[in-house]
């Protein structure tokens, strides 16, 4: 099964590959290519599912790692971050270990996929995919929680960033214009 996944993996690579220089060569915008993206994937899904429909329900059934049920629940490291929250018990949440940064975060992937709709760049984008998905992983299971320790530190560290720029415009704004403040964008 592994063989086949990596097989289905390094296409998948190369057809969006493909598809981005295809889209880059007829001048189409950007926006496209994750609506076609999306596209082509469902396309591959309805045919591994035509062809082999047990090796697709394999496939799908990887994505529960995401949505434990049942007795892997009784596993600390395996339940939801908010498994059994209560508002009641709301400063004994298991999030409240990333302190500011439980704050900071959904702040700085707004500002993030702002930036990216603004200024196209390739290392915020990744930061963003990267960011999200890890989000997604430690939401699904607690034991995520260490990995997504460094989004939650390299998203604060931008937000902090972003407001010193803010602060730099600010002062420009006031008239102090022989202060450099501006981190970019």
């Amino acid at each position: 099964m592994y063989p086949l996944a990596l097989g289905f993996a390094a296409a998948t690579i190369a057809i969006l590959d493909a598809l981005s220089w295809l889209m880059q060569a007829r001048h189409l915008r950007r926006l496209y290519f994750p609506l076609a993206s999306v596209g082509l994937i469902g396309l591959a899904a309805a045919a591994v599912y035509l062809v082999t429909p047990d090796v697709f329900v394999s496939m799908v059934k990887t994505f529960n790692i995401f949505l434990p049920q049942g007795g892997s629940l009784t596993i600390t490291e395996v339940q939801p971050l908010f498994y059994g929250f209560d508002f009641s018990n709301l400063t004994q949440s298991r999030a409240w270990a990333f302190t500011t940064g439980f704050f900071y975060h959904p702040l700085s992937l707004i500002l993030l996929a702002l930036s990216c709709v603004k200024n196209f760049h390739y290392n915020k984008l990744f930061l963003l995919v990267w960011s999200l998905l890890m989000l997604a992983s430690m939401l699904g299971q607690n034991r995520f929680t260490y990995y997504f320790a460094v989004n939650v530190a390299i998203l604060s560290g931008y937000f902090c960033w972003q407001i010193y720029g803010w602060i730099g415009h600010f002062m420009g704004l006031l008239g102090y214009h022989d202060i450099s403040m501006n981190p970019g964008n």
